[in-house]
């Protein structure tokens, strides 16, 4: 969930609320300039501009970002994107 707050001098402040366990999953990091969160329950490194989600168990081989990626990164599917494919 998140909250946009607009202060008097139309400053405008994004509160996010987490879970706990989202909160002990949450990274944040520069990406293309933009500061972004990061949710994923994989280790999670940078090598220069390359994210890397690193685990021994496939299931937490996935991410969420906020504010939302205006376009897909190479290599990851969205949550809508997926499930069509394995309608197929």
């Amino acid at each position: 969930m998140a909250i946009r707050v607009r202060q008097t001098n139309g400053t405008e402040v994004k509160i996010i609320v987490l879970t706990r366990e989202q909160a002990l999953n949450a990274w944040k990091a520069e990406i293309a300039g933009h500061e972004q969160l990061i949710l994923s329950r994989a280790q999670i490194y940078f090598d220069h501009d390359i994210l890397h989600l690193s685990s021994a168990d496939i299931s937490e081989l996935s991410a969420e970002f906020f504010p939302p990626q205006a376009h897909t990164p190479s290599g990851f599917a969205r949550d809508d994107q997926m499930a069509s494919s394995n309608d197929t």
